[in-house]
């Protein structure tokens, strides 16, 4: 399509005013004809007729002018580039140049970015390596603090057999020789009184670091059952009255104000450990006055009140000291290792509340624990004559008498104190000290309850449950250890364990947690646990 003439001057005119062209006639000499255009752009303006182009223009050097040639973006000038052509003539030849700066600069951004890109890229890819290094040392690092927290895991469960063990053993026999010397000399009732204190406090400090040991490595578990709490803060009462009676102190007991849920759901033996720790807490560091336990229930939680007229603890210290490990200043020579307040304060938080320390009008201090329960229903229906009948006939099957247990435990110490608590809660009682001799006893009868030690020497409590089990046996078992780690309970009711304990184990806590086991399974199968069943 031929353009208007206007419209092709318009164009023309637009070029030239974009493309700056210079147009340079040489002869064959290179010496410069003739020049036309915007010379200056070039920095060719100075140029004369007859003067060698390559004088000015360098890029000329070598150049034949018997050939064309064309040359993109050069730089002729400090920034200026200009595309070059070159074409022959008989006489000489033709040099054109046209100026291609805007787009050179366009280039170099597009070529600016590209690198920028590319080094972006690079980085990224640098990051990323850097970030799978990282990575990869982050998982071994956390591989060798899950090995690490397995040993120190194992450590603790071996501790807790090594150490709780003995002393189970010693608590335990004082027990007994107490209970079997009804008229003690004094020299006897002194000697039996230094075992049992010295032997409770180390049982105390020992409890208290496998404990925080065994938060620090999420081991403590919580085990929540329906709990009667006014019977269990009358328990925790009676139990440190006597204390603090010893060291010349009033102990007072105040009833729940406005009365408490016949049951909740919660950790009775955890939630009675804080108590107990916190009433010690308060005896040991009061010289004259009092100690105080009340509790009251809010509608939705129970709040627990310690306040003793000990010598206060400094708004400064009250956070410092719920810390493991951290004691008052104001201590004094009272023994201890600071641990059993942050123990308290820990199960108190992962039974869902808070443990705080307050100031008392005229002296001393209070801790008061906030603990959110939720009320249950834990009602038993009444038997109709039928049922009441059924129920009076397996209560007979149930007597101790008629429920042989068979104790397996590789401790001699321990065998023999259980042994004897045993008979004395009215159970016949068989003896076992490992796997082998299990399957030895239960050739010639089988026993309505088995209780078994976790740790049994070169066998494991826990893998001869599971056996027992697979090979039929329906009878009660009850596992215990001194070890409280969350992984060893949980192995030994996987294995089938009907229940768990911690050693030392009371024998009212034994004789109820049958008694219980055995009511459990009563009423669930009506069966006779009767030897031999």
């Amino acid at each position: 399509m031929a353009l208007p003439l206007s419209i092709g001057r318009h164009l023309r005119s637009l070029l030239i005013s974009q493309a700056h062209p210079c147009l340079v006639q040489l002869s064959l000499d290179y010496a410069v004809v003739e020049v036309t255009g915007d010379a200056a752009r070039y920095g060719l303006d100075a140029l004369v007729a007859g003067q060698d182009i390559r004088d000015q223009l360098p890029l000329m050097h070598g150049c034949d002018l018997a050939a064309e040639e064309r040359w993109a973006m050069v730089e002729v000038v400090a920034g200026v580039h200009a595309d070059v052509l070159i074409r022959p003539l008989a006489t000489g030849a033709h040099l054109l140049l046209t100026d291609v700066s805007h787009e050179h600069a366009e280039r170099q951004a597009v070529q600016q970015h590209a690198n920028e890109v590319n080094l972006l890229n690079s980085k990224l890819r640098q990051s990323l390596e850097e970030l799978e290094a990282a990575r990869a040392e982050l998982e071994a690092r956390n591989r060798e603090l899950d090995e690490l927290n397995r040993i120190k895991t194992r450590f603790i469960a071996g501790l807790s057999h090594e150490l709780r063990t003995p002393l189970t053993a010693i608590i335990g026999h004082s027990e007994l020789l107490r209970e079997r010397t009804s008229e003690a000399t004094p020299d006897l009732e002194e000697s039996l009184m230094a075992i049992e204190s010295g032997s409770g406090y180390l049982m105390s400090l020992v409890n208290n670091v496998l404990d925080q040991a065994s938060l620090e490595t999420g081991q403590l578990a919580m085990h929540p059952a329906p709990t009667d709490l006014a019977l269990l803060l009358e328990e925790t009462a009676a139990m440190m009255r006597p204390m603090a009676e010893q060291r010349g102190l009033v102990f007072r007991f105040e009833a729940p104000k406005g009365g408490l849920p016949d049951w909740v759901e919660t950790d009775a033996t955890r939630l009675r450990q804080v108590l107990i720790n916190l009433v010690n807490n308060a005896i040991k560091y009061t010289d004259e006055g009092f100690v105080e336990l009340s509790a009251e229930w809010t509608g939705e939680a129970l709040r627990v009140l310690v306040a003793d007229t000990g010598p206060g603890i400094p708004e400064a210290q009250r956070e410092r000291i719920l810390l493991p490990f951290q004691r008052g200043e104001r201590v004094g020579k009272q023994s201890g290792v600071g641990l059993g307040l942050a123990i308290s304060l820990q199960i108190i938080r992962l039974l869902g509340g808070d443990l705080v320390i307050d100031g008392r009008d005229g002296g001393g201090a209070v801790f008061r624990v906030e603990l959110p329960l939720v009320e249950i229903a834990h009602e038993v229906e009444p038997l109709t004559a039928g049922q009441r009948t059924a129920s009076s006939a397996r209560i007979a099957a149930m007597l101790p008498s008629r429920l042989p247990v068979l104790l397996v435990e590789d401790s001699p110490g321990i065998r023999i104190l259980y042994r004897h608590v045993i008979k004395a809660l009215g159970y016949p009682v068989e003896e076992a000290i490992d796997a082998a001799s299990v399957w030895r006893h239960l050739e010639s009868a089988e026993p309505s309850i088995i209780i078994v030690d976790l740790n049994l020497g070169e066998s494991d409590g826990a893998e001869l449950v599971r056996t027992l089990r697979a090979d039929g046996y329906r009878g009660l078992v009850v596992g215990w250890s001194a070890s409280s780690l969350r992984d060893d309970q949980e192995r030994m009711f996987a294995a089938g364990a009907d229940a768990y304990l911690v050693k030392p184990v009371p024998p009212a806590v034994l004789k109820e947690t049958l008694r219980e086991l055995l009511m459990t399974r009563s009423s669930e199968k009506g069966s006779d646990m009767t030897s031999g069943g």
